[in-house]
């Protein structure tokens, strides 16, 4: 995905408030706040629940488990009825958190008969599995991405040429902003929404957000600068609820980036029932100009 917003990027060189609810249950308002405390509320019940869940697709013919946390995910307009413990409500996305994988499947069931988009909180990776069929990484110029996207050629082009400012949104491990490769290519954004690191810190603590921030830096024009939203910790992993908090967390900024780039992904997810709300808000997104760049191949 990083290559494909470099190529989004070069394309581009050419040519309100929100709230949410949070309760204790369906029928009890307890709390109305801002979409940063729907963020740390995402946070905090990724921090503090880890009780997963699998559930299987098939690859290839062969099985492969998807694993889930014991949340729901759910689209709704309205408070809805639930066997939840705790729950946050923004906009129209409702997010609960439950106990046990009984009590999740029940109200999924319910909620499913009711006609609403309702997703389990998958985990997410920012790197694929080692297969039969892998390509050998040791074989591969170190460089093939920016070889690859013909970035040296398009640079040569748009170098000297004056363009308005391009900010890539990085959802990914966060970035390491005292590198010096981005210095006057980072915009400081100090939000975490990942499970690991400082609450108030964007710096990177694995080591993939850095990279894919360094492959659009280098292969890009001066006026293009990467902005970081810390999802993935420091294992290389997040949940559906955390990509969708930054989403909507982008989709409530007044200046808002003009890419997002996601490189990450997990097995088969686009068909299982957690693809609808995540597709939802990234719809919102672009209906609203922004461009969504998204990992085809870390599966």
């Amino acid at each position: 995905s990083a290559i494909l917003a470099v190529v989004l990027i070069l394309s581009v060189c050419i040519s309100g408030v929100y709230y949410c609810i949070i309760s204790d249950s369906a029928d009890k308002i307890t709390q109305t706040a801002s979409i940063d405390e729907f963020c740390l509320k995402i946070v905090e019940f990724n921090k503090k629940y880890k009780t997963l869940g699998n559930d299987v697709c098939e690859i290839d013919g062969k099985p492969v488990f998807n694993r889930y946390e014991n949340r729901l995910i759910v689209k709704t307009a309205k408070p809805l009825l639930n066997n939840a413990f705790d729950s946050v409500y923004y906009d129209d996305i409702a997010v609960f958190q439950y106990t046990d994988d009984k009590t999740l499947q029940n109200d999924f069931e319910k909620f499913k008969a009711q006609g609403l988009s309702v997703s389990r909180d998958y985990v997410y990776s920012d790197c694929a599995d080692i297969t039969e069929n892998a390509v050998d990484y040791n074989t591969v110029d170190k460089n093939y991405a920016y070889t690859d996207s013909g970035a040296s050629y398009a640079r040569k082009i748009f170098e000297n040429s004056n363009y308005d400012e391009i900010t890539v949104a990085m959802i990914d491990t966060g970035i390491d902003y005292n590198h010096e490769v981005f210095k006057d290519r980072y915009i400081e954004n100090n939000i975490n929404f990942s499970t690991s690191g400082d609450a108030d810190d964007s710096m990177d603590d694995q080591g993939h957000g850095t990279a894919t921030s360094g492959i659009i830096v280098l292969s890009t024009p001066n006026n293009v600068k990467v902005k970081p939203y810390k999802v993935l910790n420091s294992d290389g992993c997040c949940t559906s609820s955390q990509i969708i908090a930054a989403l909507e967390y982008i989709m409530a900024e007044k200046d808002r980036p003009d890419i997002v780039n996601m490189s990450l992904g997990g097995y088969d997810l686009l068909n299982l029932d957690n693809s609808t709300v995540e597709s939802y808000t990234v719809s919102k997104l672009i209906d609203s100009g922004v461009t969504v760049c998204a990992a085809a191949g870390n599966e």
